[in-house]
């Protein structure tokens, strides 16, 4: 037997930029098929490093640090917008990326790369189907940085991979939740259409990119069912046991969106079957997790006063 013969097979190395809701459900899975994650984070080192991600201390709204890295297989940079972290949203997605492509890619440029963006650069239209064919005109403001974003780092990767999620939802993260329970009115049009993946399936959806994706595509990430956010709403708080739903008619910013998104071209190139293709088995799964970690806070709450 040779020396070569007895060389293990290296790990495939990742690296998310932004694991937060999205991006540390694609690290635990990457995790679970023996691959080597590293993670990029401000103050997160010892949470990351519990569950076997390598931390990596930087700040993606400063110059890029001076520090030797690894060589990775693949990047994946799904950063969100924290509202309470009290940067703009042109500061997190466009002067943020900037820095890191500065500072890091020139050391990286054979990783493939994976970037988590929005439908918002869409516009809002009045319901049409919207696919991958469809032109980018977006009307808000943070639509139009989204797509100022996707054009540089496609200048700078043209081999990049461009993933369009719609809304993002799961556990610890159900859309209008609390406006819902306490019977607030919701600043939207009722028929206008919302368009929904899971996080789950997006986090799969993101693993499996990266083997069966050809390199500079971009695809559209949702369930491939739109639903009026008369029906979405009303569903919740029936299963929430909330009021009934309430409307207002001062509708502003993202609530103005209606477009329907077809997601066939992701389903057929990937040969997907959504764990929730729909968002009444999404929401359902959605409440009743946080429901069962409600109740082991409050069991555990309740043990400690006893103790």
């Amino acid at each position: 037997m040779t020396s070569n013969q007895n060389r293990p097979i290296p790990k495939p190395r990742l690296l998310i930029i932004g694991c937060g809701y999205i991006g540390h459900r694609v690290a635990m899975r990457a995790l679970s098929q023996q691959w080597e994650v590293h993670a990029v984070t401000r103050q997160r080192q010892s949470q990351l490093a519990s569950v076997g991600i390598q931390p990596i201390l930087a700040d993606i709204r400063s110059p890029w640090p001076k520090i030797d890295l690894p060589s990775f297989d693949y990047v994946l940079y799904a950063v969100g917008w924290d509202r309470l972290s009290g940067a703009s949203f042109q500061e997190i997605y466009l002067d943020g990326l900037q820095n890191v492509l500065a500072g890091f890619l020139p050391s990286q440029k054979s990783a493939k790369w994976i970037y988590v963006s929005s439908t918002s650069v869409y516009g809002d239209l009045s319901g049409e189907i919207v696919n991958e064919d469809t032109p980018t005109k977006p009307d808000e403001e943070n639509g139009k940085i989204v797509l100022a974003a996707e054009t540089k780092l496609r200048t700078s990767i043209p081999d990049s991979i461009i993933l369009r999620h719609a809304g993002i939802y799961g556990p610890e993260r159900i859309i209008r939740k609390k406006s819902i329970v306490a019977g607030e009115a919701i600043p939207a049009n009722p028929d206008g259409y919302l368009n929904l993946i899971h996080a789950d399936d997006s986090a799969d959806i993101i693993l499996r990119a990266f083997a069966q994706i050809v390199p500079g595509s971009t695809y559209l990430v949702a369930d491939g069912h739109p639903v009026t956010r008369r029906n979405f709403y009303e569903f919740m708080a029936k299963i929430l046991h909330a009021p009934p739903v309430q409307w207002s008619s001062k509708i502003t910013g993202e609530h103005r969106a209606n477009r329907r998104i077809d997601n066939a071209k992701l389903i057929n190139d990937l040969h997907l079957n959504l764990r929730y293709p729909n968002y009444q088995l999404g929401l359902t799964q959605a409440v009743a997790e946080e429901k069962v970690a409600e109740e082991k806070v409050a069991f555990q709450n309740i043990n400690s006063l006893k103790s």
